[in-house]
């Protein structure tokens, strides 16, 4: 079942939670509808819910990761851009396959705002789409060159916390002064600093995280 109709650019983006989820339900509509997708997840590496899930439409959804599984601060490193450009290349490759009537690039927003890619390169993208082909950008901090080629643009809002995720420490992530710094900005009522090994931080900095933030803590570590 192909669309005959026109495709249109979407942006989910915004500091609330849901960009991913919105995407995810819209990719699922159009297998059930029986549209062919392609996800390109930038950024990511793992096996994620998500990843578990969709697994069940393979004959409909395609996913593909173009990350290296890490948070970034500072200038990313050249085996990160060059996975992004990959992902780029490949993103360019299923629109002119003629096989996808929606493509979605997941934290494509955030990929320009680490540094992965230029907006340029988004907005080739956006220009170069054929028309019956359905295009979703997510992630926050959207450039607003890419706002304003989009046809719908939804900012999720962050209207009440009660859990916030913070990564702590290591090369790619905050400090565990910086998280606290930004826990008690937000004031949400659980906050929960994310360890993965040498990548995120260590034990000693989530005992840091803990004896500074002034609400409710849990600690979640994954050595």
């Amino acid at each position: 079942m192909k669309r005959n109709k026109k495709g249109y650019i979407q942006v989910y983006t915004g500091d609330g939670k849901g960009k991913t989820t919105a995407a995810l339900g819209l990719s699922i509509r159009a297998a059930g509808a029986g549209l062919k997708v392609f996800i390109g997840q930038f950024i990511k590496m793992g096996d994620y819910s998500e990843i578990k899930s969709l697994k069940r439409f393979s004959d409909c959804i395609t996913v593909e990761q173009f990350g290296l599984g890490r948070f970034y601060k500072g200038k990313p490193l050249p085996e990160d851009i060059s996975a992004a450009q990959k992902g780029l290349d490949r993103i360019r490759e299923a629109m002119s396959s003629g096989e996808y009537d929606l493509i979605i690039l997941e934290e494509a927003n955030v990929a320009v705002t680490c540094g992965l890619f230029d907006v340029e390169d988004l907005l080739e993208l956006l220009n170069h789409k054929p028309k019956e082909i359905e295009l979703v950008l997510t992630g926050r901090g959207a450039d607003p060159r890419v706002i304003e080629k989009a046809d719908l643009v939804t900012e999720m809002k962050a209207v009440k916390v009660d859990v916030a995720l913070l990564p702590v420490s290591g090369k790619y992530v905050m400090t565990a002064e910086e998280a606290i710094e930004a826990a008690n900005a937000i004031q949400p009522r659980f906050v929960v600093p994310m360890h993965y090994g040498a990548v995120a931080g260590t034990a000693a900095d989530a005992e840091t995280f803990k004896k500074g933030f002034k609400g409710e803590t849990r600690i979640m570590t994954k050595e």
